[in-house]
């Protein structure tokens, strides 16, 4: 069987990598080291951002102590009290970011493996970083390219009951708003589309088997619950404001990317016509 060709939006979406949105380790403690002086270089560095403290020598690495989970009344020295660290507790620093979701279900922060050594770690907080937010819009961009380029495979005249497939006052905004941005072109049915919000474009989509058929999703309220979580989060990276707030528990987060990464598998290649057109997403 043929591999299948990624599109354009999966090669940018895959180019993110997980050291993008990791902290460096910045406290590393000998073995010897008494837990109060651990913890006090710990305080020195800000352990908000630097909780994490790996403990090893030239030989070998003993584990990491976290700094808000120690007691520095303890009197063993740092190599006693580190946990050890677990290989599934280890991610490579050159895997696709698009990957790392899914992990967190299992464990909350992992460290991460630049060629032979453990330089940074990544916790789920960290996928409200910029690299995740950039990774996630050009997923939804994938989205309303391929849903844009499936309408222009329509005659006008499906196109026009589409459309009329949308409340009265959704239709007027999109008339309205062609009039404006169009103002020297003839109202058509694609035209309108064009012009049309993301929720309208998900309502119109749902009218497809491909979507509706139970494949991807259980019920209607399901569809309807992904596309607004799809809609909030596009907004909420357009506006450079939280997707946490939003995906805030590591099974929420898992779940959008796998379920919006599997509706763009289903709906297929975008056309070549989209990329022959003057078609574009609205903002």
């Amino acid at each position: 069987m043929p591999k299948r060709e990624l599109s354009h939006y999966e090669i940018v979406a895959n180019s993110f990598r997980v050291v993008e949105i990791s902290r460096p380790i910045k406290v590393i403690a000998n073995p010897d080291d008494s837990i109060e002086s651990v913890g006090e270089c710990a305080m020195e560095s800000d352990p908000v951002l630097n909780d994490i403290i790996l403990v090893k020598d030239n030989a070998r690495i003993y584990g990491y102590i976290d700094y808000f989970d120690v007691d520095v009344s303890l009197k063993e020295n740092a190599g006693e009290a580190a946990y050890p660290i677990t290989p599934d507790e280890i991610v490579p620093s050159s895997m696709p970011l698009v990957e790392l979701p899914p992990l967190f279900e299992k464990h909350y922060f992992y460290f991460v493996l630049t060629q032979n050594d453990i330089s940074h770690v990544v916790s789920f907080r960290d996928l409200d970083e910029l690299p995740m937010k950039l990774c996630l819009f050009t997923l939804i961009m994938e989205l309303e390219a391929k849903m844009l380029g499936l309408f222009m495979q329509e005659s006008e005249k499906e196109l026009e009951d589409l459309l009329h497939s949308l409340p009265a006052p959704q239709l007027k905004k999109a008339k309205d708003f062609f009039k404006w941005n169009y103002k020297d072109k003839k109202e058509s049915p694609l035209g309108l589309l064009r012009c049309t919000s993301f929720a309208d474009r998900t309502q119109i989509l749902k009218l497809y088997p491909a979507i509706s058929n139970k494949s991807i999703f259980e019920s209607e309220n399901e569809i309807d619950a992904f596309f607004e979580t799809a809609r909030k989060i596009r907004n909420q990276i357009a506006h450079s404001n939280s997707i946490i707030k939003l995906l805030a528990t590591p099974k929420l987060f898992n779940k959008f990317v796998f379920d919006l990464r599997r509706i763009n598998d289903v709906m297929g290649p975008v056309p070549n016509s989209y990329y022959l057109s003057d078609t574009a997403p609205q903002f």
